[in-house]
């Protein structure tokens, strides 16, 4: 299934679902990611961004395929 840009799934926020993520749904995350302290919570990442680590793109794209595990 395609991303659309301008109303992506919101599901791909969830740890797990995403599967495999494209360019722009690695943006939309992070976008998402900075702007929620709730969402970096879920992800595993609360205090990263306040603290100016970023959260490495990997780490991203593992949590997106496979959870929290």
């Amino acid at each position: 299934m395609a991303l659309n840009t301008n109303q992506p799934h919101r599901k791909l926020s969830q740890p797990g679902w995403a599967g495999e993520l494209d360019d722009d749904e690695m943006a939309y995350l992070q976008q998402k990611l900075e702007r929620s302290q709730r969402l970096r919570k879920k992800w595993g990442y609360l205090g990263a961004i306040f603290e100016g680590v970023s959260i490495p793109m990997s780490t991203l794209r593992r949590i997106a395929k496979h959870g929290l595990r």
